[in-house]
C-alpha cells in the first residue's frame, strides 16, 4: 500500500523552491515554477503535480531545460507580444510577459502572446484562469513532444498538444476547461505502467498499430487523438497556433520530454479579450446566470467543479503526497548541482 504524508500548501511550495535551488533554477524560474505546482496540487491534478515536477527537476540537472534562463518579452504591435523562453519554462515567461499581455488586451480589445523556446508547460488551464481573474475571456494552445499518431496511422506525429479556455463568472471562479486533444494524457498512462494497471483499450496503441490495454506496450506505440479523425483536427490546429505562429519546433521534430539535454524548443499561443469591448457591461453576471441554467435546469457538470472542490478542501486540510516522491524530492534538496 502506498505511504502517504499530509503536507500543506506553503509545505510543498517550500518544498519545491528548495529542490528548485538545489538544481541550480534561478529565483524567477524558482517561484514561478513552485507556484505552478503548488496550484496542480491543489486541484487535486496528481499526475501533474508532484510527480511529474520530478520530471522538471531532472530536466534542470540534464540542462534540457534551462536553470538560468532569462526570457525576453518583445511587443511586435499594440496587441501583439512575443516571448523567446531560452530554453526554460512557460512559467517564468508567462510570468515576464502577464502584465503586459492584460494591459494590451484592455487597450484594445484583444491580445495574444506568444511563448517560443520553452520545455512542455504542465497544466495549461493555470494560465488561462489567471487571465480569467483579471475579467477576461483567456484561450491557450501548447504542443508537446510526439506521442500521438494521426487518426489512421500508427507512428506518432501530434504532440498531446492540450487547449485550454477560462471566462470570468460573476461571484465564483472562472470557468476553465483545459484538455488534451489525445484520448488521454501521456502521464495517466505512464502512472498505470508503473502501477501495472490496464488501461482503456481505446487510449492507446501498441508499436504495432493494435489497440492495446497493456500501458507499458502504449508506451512503446502511441496515444490514441481523442474522438478520431476530429481528435487529430484538433492536434493538427494547435499545432499550427502553438509551433506554427510561435516559431517553436512542430511535435514531431521535438526531441523526448525528459532524455537527453537538447532543449525541446516547445510554443504556447495564448490569446486575452476583454468582454466589456464586445458584449458591455454584465458579461460575468450573464455567465453566472447561463452556468446556473445549464446546471439547475438542464443537469449539466461545469468543467472544473471537481478541481474546485479539492482546492478548497486542500487549501483547509493539505494534500497527501506519496511518501516516494518526498523523498525522490529530497534527494535532490540533499544533493544540490
Amino acid at each position: 500500500m502506498t505511504q502517504k504524508q499530509r503536507l500543506s500548501l506553503d509545505d510543498i511550495y517550500t518544498l519545491c523552491c528548495s529542490a528548485l535551488r538545489a538544481c541550480g533554477a534561478n529565483s524567477l524560474n524558482t517561484e514561478s515554477i513552485a507556484r505552478a505546482f503548488v496550484a496542480a496540487e491543489a486541484d487535486g491534478l496528481e499526475n501533474v503535480g508532484l510527480s511529474y515536477f520530478l520530471d522538471y527537476l531532472q530536466c534542470l540537472r540534464s540542462g534540457k531545460i534551462n536553470p538560468q534562463a532569462l526570457p525576453k518579452v518583445r511587443h511586435t504591435a499594440a496587441s501583439s507580444l512575443v516571448v523567446e523562453g531560452d530554453g526554460g519554462v512557460t512559467m517564468s515567461a508567462f510570468d515576464l510577459a502577464f502584465e503586459d499581455f492584460i494591459e494590451a488586451a484592455k487597450n484594445t480589445g484583444i491580445a495574444a502572446l506568444s511563448i517560443n523556446n520553452v520545455h512542455a508547460c504542465g497544466v495549461l488551464g493555470y494560465f488561462v484562469e489567471r487571465i480569467a481573474e483579471r475579467g477576461l475571456v483567456g484561450q491557450a494552445y501548447a504542443n508537446a513532444p510526439a506521442m500521438v499518431a494521426p487518426f489512421g496511422g500508427m507512428l506518432p506525429f501530434f504532440g498531446t498538444n492540450p487547449l485550454a479556455f477560462a471566462v470570468p463568472v460573476a461571484d465564483c471562479a472562472p470557468l476553465v476547461v483545459d484538455q488534451s486533444t489525445s484520448t488521454t494524457a501521456y502521464v495517466n498512462i505512464r502512472a498505470a505502467a508503473v502501477d501495472k494497471t490496464p488501461i482503456p483499450d481505446h487510449w492507446a496503441l501498441d508499436k504495432t498499430g493494435q489497440p492495446t490495454t497493456d500501458a507499458s506496450a502504449a508506451l512503446q506505440g502511441t496515444i490514441t487523438p481523442s474522438g478520431g479523425y476530429k481528435g487529430a483536427n484538433l492536434a493538427l490546429m494547435v499545432d499550427v497556433l502553438a509551433a506554427g505562429l510561435t516559431g517553436a519546433t512542430w511535435s514531431h521534430a521535438a526531441g523526448d520530454l525528459t532524455e537527453g539535454s537538447e532543449h525541446l524548443n516547445l510554443g504556447q499561443f495564448f490569446v486575452a479579450i476583454d468582454p466589456q469591448q464586445f458584449a458591455g457591461e454584465g458579461f460575468a453576471q450573464r455567465m453566472q446566470a447561463y452556468l446556473q441554467e445549464y446546471q439547475g435546469q438542464y443537469d449539466g457538470y461545469i468543467p472544473g467543479s471537481s478541481r474546485m472542490h479539492q482546492r478548497r478542501l486542500h487549501s483547509e486540510q493539505g494534500v497527501a503526497v506519496d511518501s516516494a516522491v518526498i523523498e525522490a524530492i529530497q534527494q535532490c534538496i540533499d544533493n544540490p548541482v
